[in-house]
């Protein structure tokens, strides 16, 4: 394909970046802020919070058995 010589060639830039969790490029302003796509912030975030108080953990209850036990 020839490009014609009255139009020019256009040179432009693209904001981009790897994302932190999986690799994949991101080009939405999310992706840039976060440097994650919105599906791996939320996967990041969940792999990342703090336990509830009021949730019991197998540990709680291996505890408890183990108590039972002895």
């Amino acid at each position: 394909m020839q490009v014609e010589d009255d139009k020019e060639e256009e040179i432009f830039t693209i904001k981009a970046c790897r994302c932190k969790r999986c690799g994949g490029i991101l080009l939405s302003d999310y992706g840039l802020k976060h440097k994650m796509g919105h599906v791996c912030k939320a996967k990041y975030d969940l792999e990342n919070s703090s336990i509830d108080e009021n949730q019991i953990t197998f540990d709680d209850i291996l505890s408890e058995e183990t108590e039972v036990l002895h």
